[in-house]
């Protein structure tokens, strides 16, 4: 399995790069990407994932079909509700 950078319009992914939430373990940027596997003839998905892969201890990750899939899966955060605890 290889991870490359999402080849995107430089617009879009910018945006979608602005609404990830830090990583809920280390604080550390999330970055999107796409996880191709050579023997998939269908392709990858794309993925939202902890860009501190060498320091994070935990290094989650989340994906989905689409960038907007993976960045809203990694934006979720089990148990917090709006404006509780």
């Amino acid at each position: 399995m290889s991870t490359q950078t999402i080849p995107q319009p430089a617009p879009q992914l910018e945006q979608l790069q602005a609404t990830l939430k830090p990583c809920p373990f280390c604080g550390g940027r999330a970055e999107l990407r796409v996880v191709t596997e050579q023997t998939s003839p269908e392709g990858g998905f794309c993925v939202a994932a902890c860009d501190l892969n060498n320091t994070c201890a935990v290094y989650p990750s989340a994906g989905g079909e689409t960038l907007a899939a993976a960045a809203q899966a990694w934006n979720h955060r089990a148990g917090i509700q709006p404006g509780g605890n």
